[in-house]
């Protein structure tokens, strides 16, 4: 319930932040004054016409009509603000989000380099393939630390570009060398290091779902306990997509699916709903906790 009421703190905060909900705020304020204005002209010609307020009257909406000219002016103005004005969709919505949910910090532009995507050994890593990330996301969540990121992918040859989204999770393993595991729809991951070739494993739940890369079969077998196995199927249950991509090495546990694009959107217009677009960026950081929540 606490942490229920903490989000909807959290939500009230960007609300008010944001320049736009501000004008919009602002315009309804002047829109009900023009109405009030219109109102009480009308009542006032109304009332001197049937002898009530006789000479009040004229005067009174002469001044309501004033009024209504001067608010329509100010309506106008700040119409036209509002049209051009644009908050920084990340900066206003994303950013406190992900302090909330994992304490954490998010930017636009530091993020994994090439050198460290290719790294996790998930991706072709031949010359005439280039990758590059941003929308970074560092943070915990039940302990463990994690960093995510959009992830463009990009081949030379054939203009092909593609977006994705990696993550890398502070979490030891027992290998030594990289084992990977490809979703078995994901297209084929070319290595230049000739050390790492598809091999076989003994459990034939992962082998059915997924192709394994490896040194050798015998330490991808090593690294696939059961509690392995049970993770990888409870990936699929994500539905994250035919291209996911598994890797350990180094210490890390690398995570990797495609996407349409870049998750988040730069700017936030007077044409959103902020309540659906704060629904959307939840929804987007509840996916991280449940890949967490499995790879822990």
């Amino acid at each position: 319930m606490n942490r229920r009421i903490d989000l909807i703190r959290i939500q009230n905060k960007i609300l008010k932040s944001l320049e736009v909900m501000k004008l919009k705020n602002q315009i309804h304020t002047v829109t009900a004054a023009l109405v009030f204005c219109i109102v009480a002209s009308v009542v006032s010609i109304i009332l001197n016409h049937s002898g009530i307020m006789l000479s009040y009257g004229i005067i009174v909406a002469g001044l309501c009509l004033i009024a209504l000219v001067i608010f329509i002016s100010i309506r106008i103005k700040m119409q036209v603000k509002l049209n051009s004005t644009v908050d920084d969709y990340r900066d206003k919505i994303v950013k406190p989000l992900v302090h909330y949910f994992f304490n954490g910090n998010f930017s636009r532009k530091g993020s994994l380099t090439e050198r460290e995507i290719l790294v996790s050994s998930l991706f072709t890593d031949e010359s005439n393939y280039m990758y590059d990330s941003k929308n970074e996301i560092k943070g915990s969540y039940k302990g463990v630390t994690f960093e995510n990121s959009d992830m463009r992918e990009q081949h030379s040859d054939d203009q092909v570009t593609k977006f994705g989204r990696i993550f890398a999770f502070e979490i030891s393993t027992s290998n030594i060398n990289p084992v990977i595991f490809k979703y078995i729809n994901a297209p084929e991951i070319h290595h230049t290091n000739t050390m790492i070739n598809r091999v076989g494993v003994n459990d034939s739940r992962v082998s059915s779902r997924y192709d394994v890369y490896a040194f050798d079969s015998m330490e991808a077998s090593n690294a696939l306990t059961k509690e392995l196995a049970d993770k990888l199927m409870n990936m699929l249950k994500l539905e994250l997509g035919d291209s996911l991509k598994i890797s350990f090495y180094n210490g890390k546990i690398y995570v990797y699916y495609d996407t349409d694009g870049y998750t988040y959107k730069e700017q936030f217009t007077k044409k959103d709903d902020p309540a659906e677009e704060i629904h959307k960026v939840c929804l987007d950081l509840e996916m991280i906790c449940s890949i967490v929540e499995v790879m822990a």
